[in-house]
């Protein structure tokens, strides 16, 4: 997609339509355009309808492709023209149009995360600003797995996350200052305080998904299940929720980096700067 700039200048736009490519793939805009419409359509069956703007989820199906949606979806046009012309069968298009689409916008909404950017695909009607947009991108489109960053409740309040396992089995605690404060990384294993699973992983990797052992607390185990399965588990350091104790306890980003932030129900707050400390689990 790193071309695709390059299909919106204008001077680009003239060579191209004086050269015959837009009529040549009017067919291949029409059938990628269609395929987007239908995944519009089905986002009421995997996101609350609190969340989508329904006013754009309607498409007049005989409405003319414009030349701005061409430019946007190029390559996705470019590849259902090869894919038709090397023989694959017209009922199969629609599905590798589709397909296609969702790894594009999987890709874009990893590009907001990494990039603070707010790039949308999907008519997705938010409040809550860009980043949940782009979780809810990647939930509706393909991640299994997002983890929230939360505190342990006792000293020094490491992660509930864990970069790895050593050669022994062991967790080994995610350095926040590895990561960022804005990023979704891949982590070995979180705690499930604040975890967004998609309904199917439970069905793949079926009952039991949280077992308490001497070894390994619930949250561990469903971390060993997904690592078998071989399902990756991500953590985004941008959605922060606290952990309840005396007073509860959230991961702050501030001036000074990182810091362990006490909330008490009288609106007072206490900052303590976190110090990564290796802890296994």
């Amino acid at each position: 997609m790193t071309l695709s700039p390059v299909f919106r200048s204008d001077e680009a736009v003239q060579i191209l339509r004086s050269a015959g490519v837009w009529s040549r793939l009017d067919s291949a805009a029409r059938g990628q355009a269609d395929a987007i419409n239908r995944i519009k359509q089905d986002l009421p069956l995997i996101l609350d309808s609190r969340y989508i703007d329904t006013g754009r989820l309607a498409a007049d199906p005989g409405e003319a492709v414009g030349i701005e949606f061409v430019q946007e979806f190029f390559f996705l046009i470019l590849f259902r023209s090869v894919l038709q012309t090397v023989g694959i069968k017209t009922e199969d298009l629609g599905l590798c149009c589709e397909l296609n689409f969702c790894i594009k916008g999987t890709i874009t909404a990893a590009d907001n995360l990494f990039d603070d950017q707010d790039k949308a695909l999907l008519p997705l009607k938010l409040g809550q600003g860009s980043r949940l947009r782009s979780i809810l991108h990647l939930l509706a489109l393909e991640q299994p797995v997002v983890s929230a960053l939360i505190l342990q409740r006792a000293a020094p309040f490491l992660p509930t996350a864990y970069a790895e396992r050593d050669e022994d089995g062991n967790y080994l605690t995610l350095d926040l200052k590895s990561v960022g404060h804005n990023n979704l990384v891949q982590v070995a294993a979180t705690g499930t305080g604040g975890l967004l699973v998609r309904a199917e992983i439970f069905q793949e990797l079926g009952p039991p998904w949280f077992v308490y052992s001497e070894d390994f607390g619930e949250d561990m185990y469903f971390a060993n299940r997904l690592a078998e399965a071989g399902i990756p588990m991500l953590l985004d350091t941008g959605c922060r929720m606290g952990h309840l104790a005396p007073a509860g306890i959230f991961p702050f980003w501030g001036p000074a980096g990182w810091q362990a932030e006490f909330k008490y129900s009288d609106g007072t707050t206490i900052p303590i700067a976190l110090e990564h400390k290796e802890k296994s689990s």
